[in-house]
Order: structure tokens, then sequence, then C-alpha cells
């Protein structure tokens, strides 16, 4: 899709710590990444890249868990929200530090602070 209408979902970071890629875990086992990683220090406002629809959050609190942890299915995002577009794509939000104060079926706007910065669930610490 094009990227009409999309803004840049923070305004401060360090550097791209992942990009849209195939990774090979520690298990040697071959896995997509299709986001793209900021680096930022912890606190820095999250803002919705794209009007939409909070489509889910996910709320698992654990801190820099790894591969060597029992890191599955919601524990890998941490504290998060996905965002329906309305475009046919959907924008995801992970690894808060804090999630505003958001509800399923909620509208947020582009450029709306959405969560801060943060290493919940499946993180390389700093």
């Amino acid at each position: 899709k094009a990227s009409t209408g999309y803004i840049m979902p923070i305004n401060t970071f360090t550097y791209i710590s992942g990009e849209i890629k195939d990774r090979c875990d520690s298990d040697h086992t071959l896995t997509k990444h299709n986001g793209i990683d900021f680096a930022a220090p912890g606190g820095t406002p999250v803002y919705a890249a794209h009007s939409g629809t909070v489509s889910k959050l996910y709320s698992t609190m654990t801190r820099q868990c790894t591969t060597n942890d029992a890191c599955t299915g919601d524990k890998e995002e941490g504290i998060g929200v996905a965002i329906d577009n309305g475009d046919g794509t959907t924008s995801y939000y992970f690894h808060f530090s804090k999630r505003e104060s958001l509800v399923v079926g909620q509208h947020v706007e582009a450029g709306q602070k959405i969560g801060e910065v943060g290493n919940t669930g499946r993180t390389t610490p700093e």
C-alpha cells in the first residue's frame, strides 16, 4: 500500500535497531520481522502513525524476556497496541513502558500519543 497519510511514530530515536527482514533466532529457526524497531530513551513518546481504530491491546508486563525465557505469544510484545488504519493495513506498536488509556474500538488520530518507549516483552537490554 502507498504510505499516504502516515507519519513517523517517534520524533527522536538513537538508531533503527530492527528492520523488516528475515531473522534467525537462537534455535536457528528462520522467522519474519515485518516491522521497524526504533531504539530511543525510555519514556520517549510514541504517536499513532496513521488515524485508525484500536483493534487489540497487549498488556504483558514482562521486561526483557529473552529466547532463554518462556517468551511466547503476547509475552513477546510486552505492552502495546494494534491500530487498524482503515486502509487494509494494521500498525503494531510494542515494548512500551506505558500505554495511554486506550480501549478496543476507540478511534485515534495520526499524531496522537499512544504510549512511551520501554523494554517490555522480548527486547535486547541496553
